[in-house]
């Protein structure tokens, strides 16, 4: 199917090269619809949607650790007061147990229970008579008018007290 044009042959590869050629010219310049928005949705997740997601979880773990604080501190405070109640119905009982010692301790120390004690158990009698002596030294006889020999009826009680009041004067 060569035509022929007066007497020269045509040459046929000629015809195949000057399409390759303008195939070429032509790739460069090609668009295709609908590429660019395939690129931005293979391209990921951008820059500001990662830093706006490592804000928001920063803000989460101050918020968890904020409330960890809270509820240790409201744990270390209950505990606090629940160990000041136990001491406050330590300390309230500790007082109950001294009022009744001292109740006990008057009542045991009281003079006539000791005198009915020693009087009905154990067989012992009051004294009716008691003698006094006072022994000095020579220097402090010199400043006594007389020597101190007395003897008395009274209860030894009312004898102690007589002696330490004769006492004091003769010290000085």
């Amino acid at each position: 199917m060569a035509r022929t044009y007066g007497t020269e042959a045509v040459r046929l590869d000629a015809i195949e090269r000057q399409r390759e050629l303008e195939f070429e010219r032509s790739a460069a310049f090609d668009v295709v619809e609908g590429s660019g928005l395939d690129a931005e949705a293979r391209r990921g997740v951008t820059v500001d949607f990662l830093l706006a997601v490592r804000m928001l979880v920063v803000c989460v773990m101050a918020l968890a650790a904020i409330g960890a604080g809270r509820v240790a501190l409201t744990t270390a405070t209950a505990s606090c007061l629940l160990s000041n109640l136990q001491l406050r119905s330590e300390i309230m009982e500790a007082q109950d147990t001294n009022a009744a010692l001292r109740i006990e301790r008057s009542v045991l120390c009281s003079a006539s229970r000791v005198e009915r004690i020693a009087t009905q158990n154990l067989g012992m009698v009051p004294v009716s008579c008691c003698d006094h002596v006072s022994v000095c030294n020579e220097e402090q006889q010199t400043n006594l008018v007389q020597p101190t020999i007395t003897t008395s009826s009274l209860p030894a009680d009312t004898m102690q007290q007589a002696s330490a009041e004769a006492a004091l004067p003769n010290q000085g």
